[in-house]
């Protein structure tokens, strides 16, 4: 038998892995943040560097891109390729560019499209978009993505409207 205070060690102990931020399963989620120049929308594990997918803007601007985090195909700073996104069946084919990202040192790929392009309207409704580049598929949900928070941002609108 254990002793009491061996028991209460015990527990302190495993209430702190229990309740550490790293012990518990971080899940990836859609996120809309604005900066005073910016706007985006990541699918990502809150307060980390990982993101699946990501779609941002310059506010005020009618450009926009599509942007991910490429460490599956071997690509080139600067390689031009296709950025294919599928949703609902509809297919994207956007020009994109490899690229190193400065602050996680991993390759990026980022396509740019305009802001009134069918494609936003196909995402609002859709319930996943699947991203391909250089034969590397992914697939994720759209259910909890703020896309028209997105459009609104990056026209202009107030967000406390």
């Amino acid at each position: 038998m254990l002793s009491t205070m061996r028991k209460t060690f015990l527990l302190i102990g495993l209430s702190a892995v229990v309740c550490s931020p790293t012990a518990q399963a971080q899940e990836r989620q859609w996120t809309l943040d604005t900066t005073d120049r910016q706007a985006f929308l990541l699918f990502g594990v809150p307060d980390t560097d990982d993101v699946g997918l990501s779609f941002w803007c310059d506010i005020g601007s009618k450009r926009m891109a599509a942007y991910m985090p490429e460490s599956f195909s071997p690509l080139k700073i600067g390689e031009k390729t296709t950025m294919t996104l599928t949703i609902d069946g509809s297919i994207f084919n956007l020009s994109a560019t490899a690229a190193r990202d400065q602050a996680s040192n991993r390759m990026t790929v980022e396509a740019p499209f305009k802001r009134g392009d069918k494609l936003l309207t196909k995402l609002k409704d859709a319930q996943t978009v699947e991203v391909a580049v250089k034969g590397h598929h992914a697939t994720y949900p759209l259910a909890d993505a703020d896309v028209q928070g997105l459009l609104d941002a990056c026209s202009g609108v107030d967000q406390g409207q």
